[in-house]
């Protein structure tokens, strides 16, 4: 085996199919890096030369990809250097035979790719899970519960929830004969999601639509009061527009409205009014959605809600329910609420625990020293048991 960078064939080629594959680590987040003056490279471990002939290895001498990963400069600090990362990422077989030599090549020639461009260490977080648990946090099963323990005798530092998600919260749908139906999913959600979404479109006239890209702010305005609410780290409209245009029909952005007379007050519910009378037909934006297609899965990347009417229609149930809907009807196997804190009385994981899924431990970031300041620098580094929901 050997490590060396790639080029973006062979990484795409790669990510879209690995075992955890993410829009984190995709051809169009790199490129977004790049676009914004960021500096990125592609790496990852191939087998030697001569195998080229195994299944799916690159043509010519190159071998076959088996580890694949965006280095990104996160930052430097002075005296230091620089501080790399790999964002949901490597992306590599944890299941296969080899993984442990694979992850150990990484590793070490990651490290000597680092030495000359001045970092001084870099940090990685895995899209791989090491257990799961049901909706009440309870345990269910392990998965990979070796990673951490080799991550450790590679010289890693188990940091926790620092920069991305430890802690996840799914909708698995299931394969072949154990895949659910779609009622089976919905007789499944908490009764009071199940009676909320049946009544924000019978009752309340709530509507969905797919956000235009003029119409970005909207989102923001929502991600803004959502920020306040629950302390979340937020994006700012650049960001959004800077998506939408690196990851094209990979991403939407979706919004429910109500009638404006059913948001003020002024008509408590539809099916209760009286004979003849009609509505304006204008609409307030109340809950939105930006959420991202790739992979195996449909998942909710950021969220909010108009606070002002955030108990109107059941809105944000009902948007929910139909990314549920889409992902199950456009063939992904699973839909992704991104992020939560399992801790009794987090409001949003309340919210969707109410969807009966079930949470994923991650791996979580672990950092790596690279120099000798590296190394006293991350022993210095916190553990964060929740540290970004």
């Amino acid at each position: 085996m050997e490590f060396s960078e790639l080029s973006v064939q062979e990484f795409e080629k790669f990510a879209l199919g690995a075992p955890g594959a993410n829009f984190m680590q995709s051809r169009e987040m790199y490129e977004r890096f790049l676009k914004n003056g960021r500096e990125a490279y592609l790496v990852g471990v191939k087998s030697s030369a001569g195998k080229s002939a195994e299944a799916g290895a690159t043509s010519g001498s190159r071998g076959k990809v088996l580890a694949a990963g965006i280095l990104m400069n996160m930052g430097s600090k002075r005296g230091l250097g620089k501080i790399f990362g790999i964002a949901m990422g490597p992306l590599m077989d944890f299941s296969a035979e080899n993984w442990r030599e694979v992850l150990a090549v990484f590793t070490s020639g990651m490290r000597e790719f680092l030495k000359p461009k001045t970092a001084f260490a870099v940090q990685i977080t895995p899209h791989a899970a090491v257990s799961r648990r049901d909706y009440e946090n309870q345990p269910l099963c392990e998965v990979f519960p070796e990673i951490k323990p080799e991550l450790k005798k590679l010289g890693y530092k188990d940091l926790g929830e620092v920069g991305q998600i430890k802690w996840e919260y799914v909708i698995d749908f299931g394969k072949g004969k154990a895949r659910k139906s779609l009622d089976e999913i919905f007789d499944g959600f908490r009764k009071d999601i199940r009676t909320r979404i049946k009544q924000a479109s019978e009752r309340y006239g709530v509507r969905i639509r797919d956000l235009e890209f003029d119409e970005l702010s909207v989102m923001k305005d929502m991600t803004d009061e959502a920020v306040a609410a629950h302390n979340f780290h937020d994006k700012d409209l650049k960001y959004y527009q800077e998506m939408w245009e690196a990851f094209g029909d990979k991403v939407k952005f979706v919004v429910a409205e109500v009638p404006k007379e059913i948001a003020e007050g002024k008509v408590e519910r539809l099916d209760k009014m009286p004979e003849g009378s009609q509505l304006s037909g204008e609409y307030v934006p109340i809950s939105a959605v930006m959420y991202m297609l790739y992979g195996p899965e449909v998942i909710s990347l950021f969220s909010g809600v108009t606070r002002k009417y955030k108990n109107v229609g059941g809105c944000s149930h009902l948007i929910r329910w139909e990314l549920i809907k889409y992902a199950y009807e456009n063939g992904f196997s699973r839909y992704d609420f991104y992020g939560v804190k399992p801790v009794a009385g987090n409001s949003v994981y309340n919210f969707k625990a109410g969807f009966r899924g079930e949470i994923e431990e991650l791996v979580g970031t672990h950092q790596l020293p690279i120099t000798a300041l590296g190394k006293a620098y991350t022993l210095r580094a916190k553990y964060k048991e929740y540290g970004v929901f």
